[in-house]
């Protein structure tokens, strides 16, 4: 007769659902694809300013009129707030349970231990990669928003100001038509940049209110003679692509909604929307962005004290405190979203009615 031995059962779950939700942090994309790495714990850089006047007249025989041409320069240094993280494994951990969700398994040998301190392992430490990454998603969307990157800890308060105008009004109504005020706002911000606006954040309520927009609708009925390049399409669930309207000089346009956990585990959008009559819309030259990161020096890693230029460490360590039965896992990094010039980034205020 046979026997039945539960002590080598190993149970696989019949089918397992991850529900991870998927980040793009579009923002960071966008505007942190130039990455600046420096060698001390500053980030610096400089702004040239060069004069927009023009040459004197007179007539023949005039004598030369004498200037004193020069470039303006605006040295800037900033020491980037820190993100320094840790988490712990526990050594009796694993000799109880299977850290492994993926399967119902009882532990049976010394290699069940092990792939379970690995699996823990790999949790973890992409834990702590999606935090750092949330946080600068959240750095970009507060320089956006706000035109500065700040916080308050109970040890300290930082902020870092861009100068960038957040004061634009944008009054969507029946008798408006969107696309043209969007597109004297482009012109502005292209003469006074020097360069136009190459991307469009929209808030979810004022894409609505623009795409439903009467005057809009015109405009995109005449899509099969090219006036009005619409291409809608789902970049990911937190963006959506709509088109352009260059006859308007308007470029590029997406809806953003990307959201974090907050402290209470409430979803919360990075660029939140005033409310249902009134969202955020930003132009932008991502030319002008960047993301910089102060450099680490640590002798464990460079006994001579050489700083790290890389964007972030992590290390593993077993506490001498500990004696062997716990081993930690630390994130370090040093990030600061950039903008080289506040012309370079306008928010609007828009109320529909």
């Amino acid at each position: 007769m046979a026997t039945f031995n539960s002590a080598t059962w190993t149970t696989l779950l019949t089918k397992v659902l991850q529900q991870m939700r998927d980040e793009p942090f579009f923002l960071t994309q966008m505007l942190g694809s130039s990455k600046i790495f420096s060698p001390t714990t500053t980030i610096k850089w400089r702004m040239i300013t060069t004069s927009g006047k023009m040459s004197s007249i007179g007539l023949r025989d005039d004598p030369a009129r004498n200037i004193d041409y020069k470039n303006t320069a605006e040295d800037i240094t900033v020491t980037p707030p820190q993100i320094f993280e840790r988490d712990s494994i526990e050594s009796t951990e694993a000799l109880t349970s299977s850290f492994n969700l993926n399967e119902l398994a009882n532990l049976n040998d010394a290699s069940d231990i092990t792939r379970s301190f690995a699996y823990s392992y790999g949790v973890k430490l992409q834990g702590l990669r999606d935090r750092l990454k949330r946080r600068i998603e959240y750095m970009f969307g507060q320089l956006l928003l706000t035109g500065k990157i700040s916080f308050t800890t109970t040890e300290r308060t930082f902020e870092q100001d861009y100068r960038i105008s957040t004061t634009g009004k944008l009054a969507v109504s029946s008798s408006t038509d969107p696309l043209e005020l969007i597109g004297a706002e482009c012109e502005t911000f292209a003469q006074t940049l020097g360069m136009w606006p190459n991307v469009i954040l929209m808030t979810p309520c004022l894409a609505r209110g623009i795409m439903n927009h009467s005057k809009t609708e015109k405009y995109i009925s005449k899509n099969n003679y090219n006036f009005g390049l619409l291409k809608p399409r789902f970049n990911s669930p937190s963006v959506r692509f709509i088109g352009e309207f260059q006859e308007f000089g308007i470029p590029e346009i997406y809806v953003y909604s990307g959201t974090y956990a907050n402290d209470s585990n409430v979803a919360t959008n990075y660029i939140p929307e005033s409310s249902s009559t009134s969202g955020k819309m930003i132009l932008l030259n991502t030319s002008q962005f960047a993301l910089g990161y102060g450099a680490v020096v640590d002798f464990e890693l460079k006994p001579d004290g050489s700083p790290i230029m890389t964007d972030v460490i992590v290390k593993e360590k077993i506490p001498e405190a500990s004696e062997g039965h716990t081993k930690t896992i630390s994130l370090l990094s040093y990030p600061l979203p950039i903008l080289y010039n506040a012309n370079a980034c306008k928010v609007f205020t828009s109320t529909i009615s």
